[in-house]
């Protein structure tokens, strides 16, 4: 009886699987690839073509095939812990010391913003632009 609890137990975790996972096979085509000096990224989205990862010393760096990343023009040096797509379409991230930039183009370029905050920003609700 025992055994036939597990095989059940097999069955629905491999159908539940094939529901969440289609296609399977996603996980044999990563490619592991360089991202420069960055040390440490924290924080990936997608927007337009591009995804946009955040990290490490204030580096931003984006990509439309998930292989070759590029650096974007942001000038912080802090540490980002978060970036997302607001409702209004622009990129957000922010991070250590209250450090916010803002991106109107998918990634590529960045301008600091200010919420008046000095504080370590670790996430944000993305149905406005109020930090927490």
């Amino acid at each position: 009886m025992h055994s036939q609890k597990n095989k059940i137990s097999l069955l629905i975790l491999i159908m539940f699987s094939l529901v969440i996972f289609p296609n399977a096979s996603f996980a044999a085509n990563w490619v592991e690839t360089s991202t420069g000096n960055i040390q440490s990224l924290r924080s990936i989205v997608k927007s337009g073509e591009n995804l946009v990862a955040v990290g490490s010393g204030g580096k931003i760096i984006y990509s439309k095939d998930g292989v070759v990343w590029k650096e974007s023009a942001s000038q912080a040096v802090a540490w980002f812990f978060k970036v997302k797509k607001q409702t209004n379409g622009n990129l957000l991230a922010i991070g250590q010391s209250g450090l916010s930039v803002e991106s109107s183009d998918n990634g590529l370029t960045w301008s600091q913003i200010s919420f008046g905050i000095t504080k370590d920003i670790f996430d944000f609700e993305t149905k406005g632009i109020t930090g927490y």
